[in-house]
């Protein structure tokens, strides 16, 4: 809950800001906007996922076992990952 606050307001600034309501807001201000969104989303995700681990190991949840789809999985982590990797020179293949 303390980790969530923070992540939560992070998200409800960024998208008064998106909307214009501190002014104009340019093109590349709104992609800005849409990684910092994106980022907190996924740092939610994260912290969600903690808790959830924390409540398994304390026998609270019971698992199902199942297939997923890895790359569908996966993807959503390009846009967090590709620009760390660009820096560092690191492409596909």
């Amino acid at each position: 809950h303390d980790l969530r606050t923070p992540l939560n307001a992070i998200a409800g600034y960024s998208e008064r800001l998106a909307l214009g309501i501190r002014g104009p807001v340019t093109a590349p201000q709104k992609s800005d906007l849409e990684r910092i969104q994106r980022n907190q989303r996924h740092l939610l995700n994260l912290v969600n996922d903690i808790l959830s681990f924390a409540k398994i190991e304390a026998g609270k949840i019971p698992l199902e076992m199942k297939s997923v789809n890895l790359e569908k999985t996966v993807r959503p982590l390009r846009a967090v990952i590709e620009p760390q990797a660009a820096k560092r020179g690191i492409t596909e293949g």
